[in-house]
């Protein structure tokens, strides 16, 4: 008995260590893709992408819970309004601010965007008369 116990415990462990070696890592990722290492005006946005990650991955785990079909529409209700509000107010500030900070993300799309459409553009050449 105590050595299926002692296993529980180990296991509990393992799955900890897991999620939270997998959450750093996640972390550090949005955080440097977000620009917010180098720049502390991108922690918001950063932090609100962490958090909403985690929101979603909470929810995820979650779907055994029995909950009433009031409070959960309710709850879907507000999170959707939450969310949208949030993103527009964060847009609204990116696109007024008049010194913009580097974000690499920003900076891969744009490079892929225009190797994508460069090589579409190639593609395409020879078929225009």
């Amino acid at each position: 008995m105590e050595n299926s116990s002692t296993q529980c415990y180990i296991a509990t462990l393992v799955r900890l260590l897991t999620v939270n070696a997998i959450n750093a890592y996640s972390t550090s990722w949005v955080l440097y893709l977000s620009g917010g290492l180098d720049d502390s005006r991108l922690l918001l946005p950063a932090w609100i992408s962490i958090a909403s990650a985690l929101t979603v991955c909470y929810h995820i785990t979650q779907r055994k819970i029995n909950v009433k079909k009031e409070i959960a529409a309710s709850i879907s209700v507000f999170s959707i309004a939450s969310f949208t509000s949030m993103y527009a107010l964060l847009l609204q500030l990116h696109l007024t601010r008049e010194d913009a900070a580097v974000v690499p993300l920003a900076v891969m799309v744009k490079k892929t965007w225009t190797w994508v459409s460069r090589v579409v553009l190639d593609v395409l050449q020879p078929l225009v008369p």
